[in-house]
């Protein structure tokens, strides 16, 4: 072979072909290759008689339909999709609900098709009784019967059962059939294809030669590590043989298409992570595609024909925003406004009237951003044409999907590359196969629609059409009857390689066993792979078979099929062990050489220098007794989780409602004897007052956070949570409010802090008490204040930075303002006692408490060794209790929990030992 990406001897098939034979393969992919290879070198040349098995059954079928046969005339064939869907309305139709109709559909499917491979599609009175006496293999003869009557309505056929008419007719010398065939690759046939080929007078499947030299068997830890080395072995034989070609087999690489496609990027291009790297052809194909829906460009049209739905789930919304396949991220910064108000909403789902307000007010700052134009012409569109409610012919909707796209300038301004515009072109093709569902289904509300047009995508693989290269991806059925120079076999343990049996669910048992259908049992999976084994083995010169040394805490031996290979690890393949040749470590390596690193001693952080600021006010506090690592990570570094959507209001935002509703009532009352003075009727008025004006102020801050229906509700629950409050104030002592929402800055112990006092009530006799609203439904405890590490500092450091001399203040309080049981709790000096106020008898164990004024001094000294420590930078991850981290959202960053488990796996280790 001389060209580099010619996959196949083109010399094993001329004799053949120059005799007047038809190559047939088991797949398009081998038949593409053998074309190729047979046309290499040929200036011009007739294509090849070279066809994958489905391909050619098109054609007899034709040859039955252009003759008028009986068996073929009036008919015409379901694609997959259109099969399916008929599948599905034979399930829903049944008596029995199932949870999933669609996955039931798709094993219907697939168990129809199996039958018509083993030659059971007639199902016989026999089949039937075998079938009826397993429940769901009755079930499926019911779905069976009510998807051919669909058919026969719709004069449709299923692919399976036209496969089973053209060889009736082959049987029956109704077609011409061609007088020599040549099969390639294919390592178990089906006995629906075998009796096709046995009309055939000379039939014959050619025979490879073995090209192997080498075979080496290798384990490794993960398959990330197997395909690593892989990537590395690749790397170096295409340096020694830049010919190749060099394939790497993964088994079930449809599902491991991911993770192998990033693997070996990482390691053969591990600059395509940078930023500003041009996108660029692979530089390896992959026999495995993805879902034409999760294309960039195809999921950004279903994107924005989901803004035609009442709500849209903020997910899809920034996704959308930022791809570059419309106008709408024209103008990055009127994007990023975009972007800050729907995030401002906290709300999982945003209804099309949010949407359009939102656009709207970032319209009024960049008048040229589109984006609320668009939206109201599509909102008048909808409307006009009740797109939501009226039920169009799928024709009708592949229409309309079309102009939408197009108002939003999709698939973008600039020129598509060659991978995109193959996606654009498979779009077209699609909407035209979404059309024909007008030939199975009636008209189709705008979701049925959608979600018929996104089943359809989904159901498509996207494999771009490029150029050969000399390295190939390529899953175990896909390499059989290829050839190659080197070749890597992955993850072939005991425990995946033959796979495991798994009969189909809907047949039974015995009749798949007895007819040796796909899956039945261990000795046919044996069989197959053992047939596979051979030919893989036999189609390159170099081969490396690897294998998971140890999976689950279970070690781990190569398939029994690879007995006989001699075992190597990395220094004997690679001269070094695997880790000292990644691209990763070396740049990471050649990283610490250049930049001198800063050394980093767990739990201590640099000291804070002058003029800097700490984040946060009696927070920090709070944060450092209760984990110091905490109190770091969050006033220095400023880690933050991420805002979670919460359905309404969440207890943060209740919480600034109702501040700002006792704002309202104290504002204007100002001392407890005006409320003493008010009569029923004219608290209620105040009270409903307050409550309209905070939600007022709220929802200006926060336009379109909730809507009316759930403002009467707030309201409401205001009204009673402010009743139940004012008269425990009834019930005090004389006052007045000195101040409300008091806000400051202070400088305590170097640290400067910003602070805001929720309430201050003067006294009769002119003293202060410290009052901090609290709305938790859990009971408040003055011994949250106490103690070296206290769980609530906020209003210790309020008092011991309390302007005045100590004298002047009476007190502290929590106001927990709630439904259920509201109350004042508070400490302070002893004649308050008669409001309830105690004094606690101990600080922490063993450290007795004389007075007020003993409990004011030991609170400035915790205060000021907790500032000591943060500005030292002690910051061990020490959580106070194990309490403490239920409610700490920067697990991921200190790892506790990661450290937790591996001290739980040495514990376990100790004992079983």
């Amino acid at each position: 072979m001389t060209n580099p990406t010619l996959l196949f001897d083109a010399e094993l098939l001329r004799p053949a072909i120059a005799r007047g034979a038809l190559v047939l393969t088991p797949n398009r992919r081998l038949a593409s290759r053998i074309r190729i290879a047979l046309a290499a070198g040929q200036a011009a040349a007739p294509a090849a008689p070279v066809f994958a098995l489905s391909v050619w059954l098109q054609q007899l079928w034709q040859q039955l339909v252009l003759r008028g046969d009986p068996l073929a005339a009036g008919l015409w064939v379901l694609n997959s999709t259109q099969e399916l869907a008929l599948w599905e309305q034979a399930v829903r139709s049944g008596d029995m609900p199932l949870l999933r109709p669609g996955q039931a559909a798709e094993q219907a499917q697939s168990a129809y098709r199996t039958l018509a491979l083993w030659r059971q599609l007639s199902l016989s009175s026999a089949l039937r009784t075998e079938c009826a006496a397993q429940p769901d293999s009755g079930m499926f003869i019911e779905w069976a019967d009510r998807f051919a009557l669909s058919c026969a309505k719709r004069q449709a056929l299923a692919a399976a059962e036209r496969d089973r008419r053209v060889v009736e007719a082959a049987l029956q010398r109704r077609l011409q059939l061609p007088p020599i065939i040549v099969t390639v690759g294919f390592d178990d046939m089906p006995p629906l294809y075998r009796a096709l080929l046995q009309c055939i007078d000379d039939c014959s499947e050619l025979e490879l030669p073995d090209r192997s030299q080498q075979a080496l068997c290798i384990g490794y830890d993960t398959l990330e590590k197997q395909l690593q080395a892989a990537a590395l072995w690749a790397q170096r034989q295409l340096q020694k043989n830049s010919t190749g070609p060099i394939a790497i087999v993964v088994p079930e690489l449809n599902q491991q298409r991911a993770l192998v496609e990033r693997v070996l990027l990482d390691v053969l291009t591990p600059e395509h992570v940078l930023p500003q790297q041009p996108r660029r052809l692979p530089l390896l194909n992959f026999s495995a595609g993805d879902a034409l829906a999760q294309m960039p460009l195809i999921r950004c049209a279903l994107q924005l024909l989901e803004l035609t739905a009442h709500e849209i789930e903020r997910e899809t919304l920034l996704q959308l925003v930022g791809a570059p396949f419309h106008v709408i991220g024209a103008d990055c910064d009127a994007l990023t406004m975009f972007i800050e108000r729907i995030c401002a909403l906290r709300t999982s789902k945003l209804r099309a009237a949010q949407l359009r307000q939102c656009a709207e007010a970032v319209a009024q700052h960049y008048p040229q951003w589109p984006l609320a134009t668009l939206l109201q012409q599509l909102a008048e569109h909808v409307r006009r044409e009740r797109l939501r409610a009226a039920k169009y012919s799928a024709r009708q909707w592949a229409e309309i999907f079309s102009q939408l796209l197009t108002t939003f300038g999709w698939p973008g301004a600039r020129t598509l590359d060659s991978i995109e515009y193959q996606q654009h072109a498979h779009w077209q093709q699609t909407l035209i196969e979404f059309a024909r569902f007008d030939q199975i289904a009636g008209p189709l509300d705008c979701n049925a629609a959608l979600q018929r047009l996104r089943t359809l995508l989904q159901a498509q693989v996207f494999q771009p059409q490029t150029a050969d290269t000399p390295l190939q991806v390529l899953g175990v059925l896909e390499a059989a009857g290829l050839q190659f120079h080197s070749l890597w076999l992955c993850d072939m343990g005991d425990d995946r390689w033959p796979a495991a049996a798994a009969p189909h669910p809907l047949l039974p048992r015995d009749l798949q066993r007895r007819l040796r259908m796909p899956r039945c049992d261990a000795e046919r999976e044996f069989d197959i792979a053992a047939r596979l084994t051979n030919s893989l083995l036999a189609s390159a010169q170099n081969i490396v078979v690897s294998y998971q040394n140890q999976r689950e805490e279970v070690a781990r031996q190569p398939s029994p099929l690879f007995k006989t290979l001699p075992k190597i690890n990395s220094r004997d393949l690679f001269g070094v062990d695997l880790p000292e040749l990644l691209p990763a470590l070396a740049r990471r390596r050649q990283s610490h050489a250049q930049f001198h690193i800063e050394a980093f001693a767990p739990g201590r952080a640099p000291l804070i220098d002058t003029g800097e600021t700490a984040r946060g006010g009696s927070g920090l506090f709070k944060d450092q007794a209760a984990c110091p690592f905490r109190a770091f990570a969050a006033h220095r570094l400023n880690a933050r989780p991420l805002d979670e959507p919460v359905a309404g209001l969440d207890a943060a935002e209740r919480g600034v409602i109702l501040h700002s509703a006792l704002e309202y009532v104290w504002r204007e009352l100002n001392t407890q004897a005006a409320l003493l003075a008010l009569s029923s009727a004219q608290q209620d008025e105040l009270i409903q007052r307050a409550a309209v004006n905070a939600l007022r102020d709220f929802s200006a801050q926060q336009p379109h956070r909730i809507g009316l229906r759930f403002t009467q509700l707030e309201i409401v629950r205001l009204q009673r949570v402010l009743t139940g409050w004012l008269a425990i104030e009834r019930e005090r002592g004389e006052f007045s409010v000195h101040a409300l929402e008091m806000r400051s800055q202070i400088t305590f112990n170097e640290l400067l802090l910003r602070m805001r006092v929720d309430r201050i009530d003067r006294l009769a006799d002119g003293r202060f008490l410290i009052i901090d609203y609290k709305t938790k439904n859990a009971n408040c405890s003055i011994h949250e204040w106490l103690g070296e590490r206290p769980d609530e500092p906020q209003l210790p450091l309020y008092a011991a930075a309390f302007d005045s001399d100590d004298e002047a203040l009476a007190g502290i309080a929590f106001a927990q303002v709630r439904l259920e049981k509201p109350q004042l709790i508070g400490v302070g000096a002893d004649d308050l006692s008669q409001q309830g106020f105690s004094l606690p008898s101990h600080f922490s164990d063993g450290e007795v408490l004389q007075d007020w004024s003993d409990l004011q001094m030991r609170w400035r000294s915790v205060l000021a060794e907790l500032a000591q420590q943060f500005i030292e930078g002690h910051a061990p991850v020490a959580p106070k209790t194990a309490a403490t981290c239920d409610f700490c959202a920067l697990d991921s960053v200190c790892r506790i929990h990661h450290e937790n488990a591996a001290d739980d796996i040495d514990a376990r280790r100790e004992n079983l030992q």
